[in-house]
């Protein structure tokens, strides 16, 4: 009767084992799923914003976003002291700033942040 109570122990033990590493891979699996998403939302965006009428409207405007669901993105020029004010080798290319974020954690905050810089002829 004792072996038989140790084995049944022994086997409980084993199953909560297995059961917890199986629950923890299931989660690390379905972040990395929303994750795998919200980067695909995100560079469907940045493809959007890279429209030519998006850009022209960022640099005219000095910003602009689109949002949809799940992200959001939004352009403006890119300003740094090699670029004086957003310029680009002379006078012929404007550099426009575009940030993309999509998804949300368990804080709000964006699961996936992609940043780059479009050029756009003047």
């Amino acid at each position: 009767m004792i072996e038989a109570a140790l084995a049944l122990g022994l086997v409980a033990l084993i199953a909560a084992t297995g059961l917890s590493a199986f629950s923890r891979a299931s989660t690390t699996g379905a972040k990395a799923e929303a994750r795998l998403e919200a980067l695909t939302l995100a560079e469907n965006a940045l493809e959007r914003a890279s429209a030519p009428d998006f850009l022209d409207r960022a640099l005219n405007e000095g910003s602009a976003s689109l949002e949809g669901p799940g992200w959001r993105v939004s352009g403006a020029p890119y300003v740094d002291a090699a670029t004086e004010d957003g310029e680009a080798w002379g006078s012929r290319l404007a550099l426009i700033h575009l940030v993309a974020e999509a998804g949300a954690d368990a804080d709000g905050a964006p699961l996936v942040r992609l940043e780059t810089l479009r050029s756009l002829p003047r």
